[in-house]
């Protein structure tokens, strides 16, 4: 789901609006920036971002599976946490574009692509101190000033520099600033030059890592929390989804295409299904959000118990497949059939030929299981977009607020639950089901934060967020459904450095190795830094596991 080419797009829709300066030139808006060349970064910026925050849970698929929205039917090192070293010099080199526009900007004193720069390096770092815990962030990004081998920073300090950009970035963005050309406009594919829905995404990022910190440093994640939800005017936020940050894409090809593999045919797309664990939350709520991720399966199985209504041992009639349950596959004693009208594949089922009857000849094509809806395989679609930051989590961030006692400018628990849902069924088009979902047996709101955190899992379908709130919280509970398929009892909780870092940047890669937490579950004893070793954020927490 990549679109490094899209800024190509949007040079030609940029020439083609240079070549109209003459009718466009009266039309200015106050409210937006002019005459820097910080745009033409900015689109490469937002969009290489774009590219390496999806990539993890689709095409590489790691996230998705841990946090049990997905499985993979062939090639299952993902489903069973067999997870190898993981390279992070896609985002170095998006930080690097950043600083240039930074320095430009501030060069040129031209406050939205300073805050602009800010915001972005704070998303960016952010990410990857999610992922791997300590990294070069102080010293990184300065060969050119002679330091080839930065040190890791301690991941608390990193979190410490990411909300610091963030609250310079709401000043800058406060300040006046000149108008916004519109072949500028073009190239800032999350806001089209918006300088308030920049302010706002600045200080929703702000509540995400004060949130992160509720179990590390719950006293200073408070006082974050509170700072920006008790006043507004100071620190506005999302409140609508038309302030979410969620480009579209364009389509052009694969590479501007949310599924970058709609080309090949489809092996690839159909090779990515269900998590067993959410097509049974989502059966159990009657969630509308079901039909319109995944397909029913193409045919239902049907177990029979004698006497059989049908004397053949295993016939297919109109789209159903009766399987007599003395013929049925036995895992630790339990039938391993699924007989629902949605299936997904169980987390950690190492043997794909063992499920549902999965043809022995076809790897990717089990008419028994559900597939994600077509639309994830199209070039572009109205309802899949490169959201960066949805604003049903900025709901879910309130209502934990709110639930855990927290000053959130008047907004209760209920009400910000309640509206996250809302918002998140409006993004995926079925906000109409919305009354009849709140309705449901344990989706009706209950004050108890594993339901605050279990629909923010939902509303992050395909989201790394997902994963990063089950690790902070432990919620929602994910199975390891087969133990002995799996390499670990438990889901991991941070990447492996780059294999690049150990061999060139050693004194510094042993540095941060030997401040994560060994635990019972490592790898190898001798290795520590491994998927199930603790970073800073959850140490000393109990949390995951």
């Amino acid at each position: 789901m990549k679109i490094k080419k899209i800024s190509a797009t949007i040079l030609a829709v940029c020439l083609l609006f240079a070549s109209c300066e003459d009718l466009t030139e009266v039309n200015r808006n106050p409210n937006e920036i002019t005459d820097v060349g910080g745009y033409l970064l900015l689109s490469t910026i937002l969009t290489g971002t774009a590219t390496m925050y999806h990539k993890d849970n689709f095409s590489d698929g790691r996230i998705s599976t841990a946090v049990q929205h997905l499985q993979i039917l062939n090639g299952i090192g993902g489903n069973i946490y067999d997870w190898h070293e993981a390279g992070w010099t896609g985002l170095y080199d998006i930080l690097r574009n950043n600083r240039r526009m930074y320095e430009d900007a501030v060069a040129q004193d031209n406050h939205f692509y300073v805050g602009a720069a800010l915001v972005m390096r704070a998303f960016v770092y952010g990410y990857i101190t999610d992922l791997w815990g300590d990294c070069p962030y102080s010293e990184a990004l300065k060969g050119d000033g002679d330091i080839f081998y930065p040190r890791f920073d301690p991941q608390e300090e990193v979190y410490n520099g990411i909300l610091t950009d963030l609250e310079n970035a709401n000043t800058e963005l406060a300040k006046e600033m000149p108008a916004y050309s519109p072949a500028e406009a073009v190239y800032d594919i999350a806001y089209g030059g918006d300088v308030l829905k920049w302010r706002k995404l600045a200080n929703s990022l702000a509540l995400r890592y004060y949130m992160r910190l509720s179990e590390k440093a719950p006293d200073r994640a408070r006082a974050g929390v509170e700072k920006i939800l008790s006043n507004p005017d100071a620190y506005p936020v999302m409140t609508s989804n038309d302030d979410a940050c969620a480009p579209a894409y364009p389509g052009v090809n694969t590479w501007d295409s949310w599924d970058d593999h709609w080309a090949d045919g489809g092996e690839f797309f159909r090779n990515h299904r269900p998590c067993r664990t959410l097509i049974d939350v989502l059966q159990a709520y009657s969630d509308p959000r079901l039909p319109v991720w995944f397909t029913p399966v193409e045919v239902q199985l049907v177990v029979e118990e004698p006497p059989y209504t049908h004397p053949e041992e295993d016939i297919t009639v109109d789209n159903r497949r009766y399987v007599h349950s003395d013929a049925a596959i036995l895992e630790n004693g339990a039938v391993y059939f699924d007989e629902s009208e949605y299936v997904g594949l169980p987390p950690n089922t190492i043997d794909r030929f063992r499920f549902n009857l999965h043809p022995m000849d076809r790897y990717a094509v089990n008419p028994h299981l559900s597939y994600l809806t077509p639309m994830f395989q199209e070039r572009t679609h109205p309802l899949v977009r490169a959201v960066l930051f949805p604003y049903s989590e900025v709901c879910f961030l309130q209502a934990e607020a709110a639930q855990r006692g927290w000053n959130t400018g008047g907004i209760p628990a209920s009400q910000a639950y309640h509206n996250g849902i809302r918002a998140s069924l409006a993004a995926w088009g079925v906000e109409s089901a919305y009354n009849a979902c709140i309705s449901q047996p344990g989706v009706a709101y209950a004050d108890r934060l594993e339901q605050i955190i279990e629909q923010k899992w939902i509303a992050s379908f395909l989201l790394p967020e997902a994963w990063f709130d089950w690790r902070r919280t432990g919620y929602p509970h994910l199975p390891v459904r087969y133990p002995e398929a799996a390499l670990k009892s438990v889901v991991p909780v941070r990447y492996m450095y780059p294999e690049v870092e150990n061999r060139y940047n050693t004194a510094h890669y042993n540095e941060a190795v030997g401040r994560l937490e060994r635990t019972e579950h490592l790898i190898s004893a001798s290795k520590v830094d491994d998927p199930f070793a603790k970073p800073w954020i959850i140490q000393g927490t109990g949390k995951p596991w």
